[in-house]
């Protein structure tokens, strides 16, 4: 506290030198007014460095239970696999038809989820090729209604010779 008190005023002292305005009252209070802040500062501090060392000890212990109840559901686990081992025979064959069910469900659930995207797969590319066919068709479409147009112009046009051919005779 001394040491602050000191900078304090020292700093004050070179204001002081700098501004030369400041009556004495006035920077007896700022000096009061920023020892009271430094009082409030270091308690403030202080309660959070005890708060820091309560939650670092909540945090250690938290750990340690965590670490507990680890070695516990381990140490459960190994029991039921040690137990497993002592049942009659037809508990062992039930527990691994249990197993077998399980592996067969999340195969078939596998094959499912494959199946389901295979269709999809399918039905995209089904569109893809039916945009594709219809985009081809129109291309021969338009093509052979082109050639309808041409025929037709030279059709009218034979029959537009041939009337004048006619009229020309007569």
């Amino acid at each position: 506290m001394a040491h602050h008190e000191r900078s304090l005023k020292s700093f004050l002292n070179e204001i002081r030198a700098e501004t030369g305005h400041k009556s004495r009252q006035d920077e007896e209070r700022e000096l009061t007014e920023a020892l009271l802040t430094i009082e409030k500062l270091e308690k403030t501090n202080f309660d959070l460095e005890c708060n820091n060392a309560s939650l670092s000890d909540q945090v250690k212990s938290l750990s340690a239970q965590v670490a507990s109840l680890q070695e516990a559901n381990s140490n459960l686990e190994s029991v039921i696999n040690d137990s497993k081992t002592a049942w009659p025979p037809s508990q062992q064959k039930f527990e691994g038809l249990k197993d077998r069910i399980r592996e067969l469900e999340a195969a078939s659930n596998k094959r499912e989820s494959d199946i389901v995207s295979l269709l999809e797969e399918s039905r995209l590319e089904a569109s893809q090729e039916a945009v594709q066919e219809k985009r081809e068709l129109l291309k021969i479409l338009n093509r052979k209604d082109s050639e309808i147009i041409n025929f037709k112009q030279e059709l009218e046009s034979l029959m537009g010779m041939m009337i004048r051919l006619k009229n020309e005779k007569y």
